[in-house]
């Protein structure tokens, strides 16, 4: 075998097990804050992750966000858990509610949501409304943009948050 053969299959087996050790990591992390992390999560009186959400990894952050397989458009469901994962330590856990209401914005519809954070260094909460208000235009404007609503992010209190939960039968 001659030495550019050989320097190929080096290449190629160290590109193979950086791979290889992406893939675990990802499924590490997956495994770690996923289904068994639950029992910290029913410490903490955070939502358990259910079996059957789908996991996808995030791409921009370490991390990840498990999906509700059984969400449906117009009906209020609790639809996603979120975390942010830094140097292998969890950082913050959210669990994403979606009301029945879809606004028409300039950047396309939004549906009301309501996102409930825990942030683990502090052990803080936070619980943000997502929603949308009238856009109110001059008379000048044109009709379809005096139709649009403009989206609004509304920090809550937990009473608030938990009457909200509580008006879509979450």
């Amino acid at each position: 075998m001659d030495r550019n053969s050989k320097d190929r299959r080096l290449k190629c087996m160290i590109c193979s097990l950086c791979v290889i050790l992406i893939i675990f990591g990802c499924a590490d992390k997956q495994n770690r804050y996923g289904i068994n992390f639950n029992d910290q999560r029913s410490i903490i009186k955070l939502p358990l992750l259910d079996s059957s959400w789908k996991y996808y990894p995030s791409y921009t952050s370490e991390g990840g966000t498990w999906v509700n397989p059984q969400k449906k458009d117009g009906v209020p469901c609790y639809f996603q858990k979120r975390n942010l994962i830094k140097n292998n330590r969890i950082i913050c856990e959210s669990d994403i509610y979606l009301g029945d209401k879809t606004y028409m914005t300039i950047d396309g519809s939004i549906r009301e949501s309501l996102t409930v954070t825990y942030y683990f260094k502090n052990k803080k909460w936070e619980y943000v409304y997502h929603t949308a208000k009238r856009n109110y235009n001059s008379s000048n404007s044109p009709s379809r943009i005096k139709k649009l609503y403009n989206s609004v992010d509304i920090v809550l209190s937990k009473c608030e948050a938990d009457s909200i939960l509580f008006s879509w039968d979450l």
